[in-house]
């Protein structure tokens, strides 16, 4: 594949180093797994080779690389061939799949609930209150 990101290209949009980085990244590897001069030459067998190839690459400490860096090469790859024109190579369904980590929810088993809080009910017997708006009557 002999077609680089244009240098016009690059001074015309504002990228930032480390997005270069990334997309540098992923056409270096998708150029070592795909043994053709042209873009126009890509297809969609040729995508499908790349997810596979980057499903065996492995990490600086042996393991391989993580789902998601897998799904961010391709999808750099993809956004790649289709600002030179070739789009729909692969269908949506055939890309890289991960699954999307959540955040961590807190464990509040032990905690004050929040029937244990008061609104400042003079009545209530709990520890916690909360102060209510109170206007100013008088001069200071």
């Amino acid at each position: 594949m002999k077609s680089p990101l244009p240098r016009a290209s690059r001074q015309s949009k504002d990228w930032r180093k480390h997005t270069l980085q990334c997309y540098r990244l992923a056409l270096k590897l998708f150029t070592e797994s795909c043994p053709k001069t042209y873009i126009d030459e890509i297809d969609g067998d040729d995508l499908r080779r790349f997810k596979i190839f980057l499903r065996t690459l492995k990490t600086s400490i042996g393991k391989t690389i993580d789902p998601r860096n897998v799904w961010n090469h391709f999808n750099n790859t993809v956004a790649f061939l289709n600002t030179y024109g070739r789009r729909d190579l692969i269908k949506q369904s055939e890309w890289p799949m991960y699954e999307e980590k959540g955040v961590a929810q807190p464990n509040f088993s032990g905690s004050l609930s929040s029937s244990q809080f008061s609104t400042g009910d003079p009545g209530s017997d709990t520890n916690c209150r909360v102060p209510t708006a109170q206007t100013r009557t008088g001069a200071d």
